[in-house]
């Protein structure tokens, strides 16, 4: 769904939920990476990688600008993968990390 915008800027500003500079936050998955040095056919080391899920947070940032505001809005992520307080990202953090990222880590 795009919005069209009329008026001034500061009309726009007005109906936002929140502004340039103010912080939004995510849920972000925390993995470790194990690297082993193999040899392959001929000898010649190659580096292995693993990764693996081993938690999660909730991480903050900052709006840039107007328009990453509106374009997270056009595409209704707020609420679902960005959150204006970090509250409510930590209980959609418990609420539907099997549904984001699969199995719970082993640790939890």
């Amino acid at each position: 769904m795009k919005y069209k915008y009329y008026g001034t800027l500061d009309r726009i500003k007005s109906i936002l939920p929140c502004q340039k500079g103010d912080i939004y936050y995510t849920i972000e998955k925390v993995s470790q990476i194990n690297r082993e040095i193999k040899e392959d056919h001929g000898g010649n080391p190659v580096v292995m990688e693993h990764s693996m899920i081993i938690g999660k947070e909730v991480k903050s940032h900052y709006w840039q600008g107007i328009h990453e505001i509106i374009r997270e809005m056009e595409h209704k992520n707020i609420g679902k993968r960005i959150f204006l307080s970090k509250e409510e990202a930590e209980n959609k953090l418990e609420t539907y990390w099997e549904d984001w990222w699969g199995d719970k880590p082993k640790s939890e």
